[in-house]
């Protein structure tokens, strides 16, 4: 609110009626209310600005009535008054960018053209401001500057500085107030008055280093704009009343500088995960080579796939290695499905890409004989990432089994018949899977000869089918007849 510098009624003093008036006049100051910094436009070479006030009150109005608004450069400038007629509430001003002023709303009720300079006949209400004509500047990055990104949903880093007027010091500069966001980049920024239903994505919102940001729908190139306000403001009329309209706005208030812009390319298509191998079956401590450099992204903006980003999981129970290539060795004996996912600059990642390998004993391995699982088809509820298989002869007696690996949609039973390719009878085993991952352990038939079986798992949701060798030992397997 305006400081008052003097409220008084002016009225019969020592028998005369003070400025000439003809009968008992009651004089009200008025009131003015300036923010800290005014909000002011470049005028040649002064920054523009409109004052309003509430005017004095006059009762009964006179012929004498005088209104003038003083303003003077602080600290320690010259006055300078205007007289206004004595109901007039706003005055355009063209002052000094960056100074300080003193405003004075004097009324008083003289026949002179202006009031006297004696306070005792004068009524004033002051209120001090800074002019501000300059706006601010900043730098808008979308997620940090990133080049892609599958999330519309982004958050814009913003920096943005309100610098001080004409050389002078941090008290100049009102400071960083708002920021409006341009979410589709076509230059406008929608802001229907609140409680109006509509597009609000460019009304003002408090400044800060960060604020999300909703990108517009769909794959492709997106444009964002922002603008930046500092704390200057317009000046309004004091309310003297309980009656006063409160008028709400959420557009920007302050000076607005220009807009600046960022780019950020929405992908949000799954990359293909495309695997080679140098080999499908190695000794047991052999190296295999694979490779994911021939994979492919897909989608209307393409953000090519990140290579550091590709992840192996061979199932042998070591660490998931990433690269574009690797190389593994396994320590043991059976078959592999391992796993291979890629993902791109985005962040979207593949489906899973399996591979297979059969690891077979090394010749100095233990000559008691040995077992391996070759490739597994078929589809069911179940899912093999790895079947291991340990056979041993024992004076021709085998101690043996199939270490199942994998994942279920749903509990069951799982019926194991291993046939042989050539002649003999099948061999009908069991187990029972968890729903969720699953680790089993099946033992083989303690007279199970060596030889080729077909080994088929018929299980929750579907079949699936493989392979199975068992190999006997240098000396040989005797069958009990």
């Amino acid at each position: 609110m305006g400081r008052y510098v003097r409220a008084l009624a002016l009225g019969a003093v020592g028998g005369c009626v003070l400025g000439g008036a003809s009968a008992h006049a009651a004089l009200t100051n008025g009131n003015i209310a300036l923010p800290e910094f005014t909000k002011a436009t470049p005028n040649g070479g002064g920054a523009e600005a409109t004052f309003r006030w509430v005017p004095p009150s006059f009762l009964p109005p006179t012929l004498n009535d005088r209104q003038e608004l003083w303003y003077q450069e602080l600290p320690g400038g010259s006055a300078t008054r205007t007289a206004l007629g004595s109901t007039v509430a706003s005055q355009p001003l063209t002052l000094i960018n960056g100074r300080r002023y003193l405003l004075t709303v004097r009324g008083c009720q003289i026949a002179a053209q202006f009031c006297s300079s004696t306070p005792f006949n004068n009524l004033d209400a002051s209120d001090e401001t800074r002019i501000d004509a300059t706006a601010p500047s900043g730098t808008l990055q979308i997620n940090g500057g990133a080049a892609f990104t599958n999330n519309p949903a982004a958050t814009l880093t913003l920096a943005a500085t309100d610098p001080p007027i004409g050389g002078g010091g941090a008290e100049t500069a009102s400071g960083m107030s708002e920021y409006a966001v341009d979410v589709d980049g076509d230059g406008t920024y929608p802001c229907p008055p609140i409680f109006v239903a509509g597009d609000d994505s460019g009304c003002a919102r408090t400044f800060a280093p960060t604020g999300p940001v909703a990108l517009t729908a769909g794959d492709g190139v997106k444009t964002v704009g922002v603008t930046f306000g500092d704390a200057a403001r317009d000046v309004t009329a004091p309310c003297t009343t309980i009656f006063c309209a409160i008028f709400l706005t959420r557009t920007m208030l302050g000076n607005v500088s220009s807009p600046v812009t960022d780019t950020i390319s929405v992908d949000t298509v799954k990359p293909v995960a495309v695997v080679t191998q140098d080999r499908t079956t190695v000794e047991r401590t052999g190296t295999v080579s694979v490779n994911a450099t021939t994979s492919t992204d897909e989608g209307i903006i393409t953000s090519g796939v990140d290579p550091a980003l590709t992840k192996w999981d061979f199932k042998d129970g070591t660490p998931v290695v990433t690269g574009a290539t690797a190389t593994h060795t396994y320590a043991q004996a059976g078959t592999f499905i391992g796993e291979a996912t890629v993902t791109d600059r985005a962040g979207n990642t593949s489906v899973t890409r399996q591979f297979v390998v059969t690891v077979t004993p090394r010749p100095d391995d233990t000559p008691s004989g040995s077992g391996s699982v070759v490739g597994i088809t078929g589809t069911a509820g179940f899912a093999l990432s790895r079947v291991q298989v340990t056979a041993a002869y024992r004076a021709s007696v085998l101690k043996g089994s199939l270490a199942l690996t994998g994942v279920s949609t749903q509990a069951g039973l799982v019926r194991i018949t291993l046939a042989p390719v050539a002649r003999g009878t099948a061999r009908a085993l069991s187990t029972t899977l968890p729903a969720g991952a699953f680790q089993n352990t099946v033992k083989l038939p303690a007279n199970l000869l060596p030889g080729a079986y077909k080994l088929t798992l018929v299980g929750p949701g579907g079949t699936l089918t493989s392979t199975l060798t068992i190999t006997a030992p240098r000396e040989g397997v005797v069958s009990a007849k």
